[in-house]
């Protein structure tokens, strides 16, 4: 199982390893467990695979697309009753006390651990979240009294509001550069981008890329270690680099003079300092009539307002409240009998 991991998700040995550790069913699987490392590090794929191969029923929740406490309850709710298969009829879920003895009776005669992953758990700690979201979640196992495992995954790890509670931790670092080479070498099976100069000799293919990748990441490591904008940048730059093979210039064998021609492209921040433009993939523009851009403006407007106060802004089901100046109260009708 390891092995067919680590070949899917190079450079997360330890990782992986650690997770079978923890959450296997050979293993007392923990109350609680963070996962923690910056964007692109692989931590939700890791889980992701791992959960499968494992056959864990798992409930997995991205707090991103939930900007109310109750919104995120009533989806946990909803998910863990379809995973058990209850038919009964939930009720609103307002408070983590209400999901806490709703889930009680759903998880009690599961024999099964089941986990609850949430994802971007860095929105707990917004204001969108009451202070308390993150430590009561995390308490949530504790008190159903159900075989349940709330995994969290964070960007960062949230010191200060953990405080005292000791909750096991795995941390994604970012990849090194072997490691990110080995990972966008996999796109030249998955992408899609311009191989007819070596349409005849995939070996050679294979070798140039290779040897151009090597050149991407270390040309552009001083900038960005973020695999998503590596991998962006070698495809984008890969039909500026086969230029001179295409146009027949140079030989497409010839890797040291494929090389001088593209050092521009491998230059960092010269290279974006020269303004060198990309080629465009839009072929076409379209104008959006004027009603539409009115309700596109609108949103865009709309979205800057705090999400709390979308209700009360936006929703054709709340009527407008009275309005008064602030600290201004009726008058009392007193009235003074004469002496």
């Amino acid at each position: 199982m390891i092995d067919q991991l680590v070949d899917l998700i190079p450079g997360r040995d330890s990782q992986i390893q650690n997770l079978i550790a923890l959450i296997s069913e050979q293993t007392l699987s923990p109350s609680n467990l963070i996962v923690h490392g910056p964007p692109n590090t692989g931590k939700s794929l890791v889980l992701k695979e791992l959960l499968t191969l494992l056959e864990r029923p798992a409930v997995w929740k991205s707090c991103l697309e939930f900007f109310t406490p109750r919104l995120l309850f009533d989806s946990i709710i909803t998910e863990v009753a379809r995973l058990v298969g209850s038919s009964s009829k939930l009720p609103a879920v307002d408070s983590l006390t209400v999901l806490q003895s709703s889930m009680a009776p759903l998880l009690k005669d599961i024999g099964r651990n089941i986990a609850l992953i949430l994802d971007d758990a860095d929105e707990l700690l917004t204001s969108n979240f009451t202070p308390t979201t993150l430590s009561s979640l995390l308490r949530l196992s504790e008190l159903t009294e159900a075989n349940l495992t709330v995994i969290l995954v964070f960007r960062s790890f949230p010191f200060r509001q953990l405080g005292s509670l000791c909750v096991p931790s795995i941390h994604f670092p970012p990849y090194g550069k072997e490691n990110i080479v080995r990972i966008l070498k996999l796109c030249l099976a998955e992408e899609s981008f311009d191989r007819s100069v070596y349409e005849d000799d995939a070996d050679l293919l294979e070798e140039v890329w290779q040897a151009y990748l090597d050149v991407i990441v270390e040309g552009y490591s001083n900038l960005t270690w973020d695999l998503c904008d590596l991998r962006s940048l070698a495809l984008r730059l890969w039909p500026l680099f086969l230029e001179p093979a295409v146009e027949g210039r140079i030989e497409k064998s010839d890797w040291v003079r494929l090389y001088r021609a593209g050092t521009f492209l491998f230059s960092g921040e010269k290279f974006a300092l020269e303004g060198i433009q990309f080629k465009s993939d839009v072929q076409s523009t379209h104008q959006l009539p004027a009603y539409g851009k009115f309700l596109l403006l609108a949103a865009y407007l709309a979205s800057h307002n705090p999400s709390k106060l979308d209700a009360r802004f936006f929703s054709k089901s709340r009527e407008p409240g009275r309005k008064r100046k602030f600290g201004s109260r009726p008058k009392a009708n007193i009235k003074v009998r004469p002496s």
